[in-house]
């Protein structure tokens, strides 16, 4: 009896067993025969059973994405190199910055995201998310300067003006008499060429036509008037003055002398010594034509080069030759003689024993050629050496600048004068002065 009680338990447990097995096995699906994991049924197991760890996922690896910055020489001469770099992710910027490209009389300065500059500057170290270009920015250089008694004038490669010193008259031409100890902006056209006087200022556009500004009481600003101006003004290119055409410009103390293309010359402004070349000594508040000694008085024609001082003017012709007019007090016409004060010459002369003449500068009273060997020639007024013949004694012909009291001095390609010194370019960059400190013989600028 006894067995057959453990029998019917066992027979009871087994089936309990099997019921509640087939119970949560059945549980584990839906109708549509998904498990518990896959309907997100969190499964809790009974007590004492750890739940079963799920594997770990394989990561998927992204694809690599490469952006292209190309480099925009915007204007320059020569592109970038390479004018092309690639960001390959996870890498976000690029290696290094490219070779800068080069422009003509401009100074590189960087990149930037907008061609005209108003984007953000691109650095090694700018974050490319994307493709992109990036442009040059360029600074214009100085191509053109002058200096007058106590100021100066500079011209940009983009064309644009700039002035700084004393403004007492206006010569500055920002409209108001304000000194300014830093150059700034006048005018952004398409300026070529400039002159400073004493006092005022000469300035020439792309169109040949001249514009004044500053000190006009001796007529020196061409305008037809004597009254000074503080803002450029466009001296008339019709009659009466027909100032168009013009070629290049100069501007003495106070005068303002031009070479038309046609090789004639106008000249306006003070004419006490005869300046002016239009055979009077009455001041020209507008351009008049320098005339010759001939017969009848005909234009002085065939002129390459014009250059003006305190109160004299030197000219190159087509031949080489080379003439002056005006004061000639210290002999500074070159004619061998030297003038009473008030004894003008007011037609153009030759000047004595010069021939093949390149360029000319013309100091306050002295002047100073250059020559095809690379040699110069000076005369006039030498009382602080500015004639670098090795003295201090005026000379009314041409002489030789030296190097040393046995060296004529040689190898140069440019010459400037100033009031009372002069200065010169040789073929190896360097640059030499005379009578800075009352040197007579020429020394290297350092």
């Amino acid at each position: 009896m006894l067995c057959q009680i453990k029998i019917i338990r066992f027979i009871i447990l087994l089936s309990a067993s099997l019921f509640l097995s087939v119970f949560l096995c059945v549980g584990c699906f839906n109708s549509s025969g998904e498990t518990l994991e896959q309907q997100n049924v969190v499964w809790i197991p009974p007590p004492g059973q750890t739940p079963p760890t799920p594997p770990t996922p394989t990561p998927t690896p992204s694809p690599e994405t490469t952006y292209t910055v190309t480099f925009d020489s915007n204007g320059g001469s020569t592109e970038a190199i390479p004018s092309v770099k690639n960001v390959v992710s996870p890498i976000t910027t690029i290696d290094s910055l490219p070779f800068e490209p080069s422009r003509l009389n401009y100074s590189f300065v960087n990149w930037n995201m907008e061609a005209d500059g108003s984007g953000t500057v691109f650095t090694a170290i700018t974050i490319v998310t994307a493709n992109i270009t990036v442009f040059a920015q360029w600074d214009p250089n100085v191509i053109a300067v002058a200096a007058g008694g106590n100021h100066t004038v500079a011209i940009k490669a983009d064309g644009s003006l700039w002035a700084w010193g004393l403004n007492s008259f206006g010569q500055l031409g920002d409209g108001t008499t304000t000194n300014k100890d830093a150059p700034f902006n006048i005018r952004t056209d398409s300026w070529t060429a400039i002159a400073a006087g004493d006092i005022h200022t000469v300035a020439m556009k792309n169109d040949g036509l001249v514009w004044s500004w500053g000190c006009g009481s001796s007529g020196q600003l061409g305008l037809g008037i004597f009254t000074d101006q503080l803002l450029p003004i466009q001296i008339p290119s019709s009659h009466p003055t027909n100032l168009s055409g013009v070629d290049s410009i100069s501007a003495g103390q106070n005068y303002t002398v031009a070479r038309l293309g046609s090789g004639s010359v106008k000249a306006w402004g003070n004419n006490a010594y005869g300046q002016l070349g239009d055979g009077t000594i009455a001041n020209r508040e507008l351009p008049v034509t320098v005339l010759t000694a001939s017969p009848g008085n005909p234009p002085f024609v065939g002129v390459v080069a014009v250059s003006s001082g305190d109160n004299h003017t030197v000219a190159i012709r087509n031949d080489g030759s080379l003439w002056a007019w005006g004061r000639n007090n210290n002999g500074q016409l070159g004619n061998g003689t030297i003038s009473a004060i008030d004894s003008p010459t007011v037609y153009p002369e030759t000047v004595n024993g010069i021939s093949g003449a390149i360029a000319v500068a013309v100091g306050g009273d002295h002047a100073i050629v250059l020559l095809p060997d690379g040699t110069l020639r000076t005369w006039g007024a030498n009382n602080n050496g500015q004639l670098g013949d090795g003295t201090v004694v005026n000379k009314s012909s041409p002489v030789s600048v030296c190097a040393s009291a046995t060296d004529i001095f040689n190898g140069c390609t440019a010459v400037s004068a100033g009031s009372y010194h002069s200065v010169a370019l040789k073929s190896d960059g360097s640059l030499w002065h005379g009578a800075l400190v009352r040197q007579a013989s020429w020394a290297m600028v350092h």
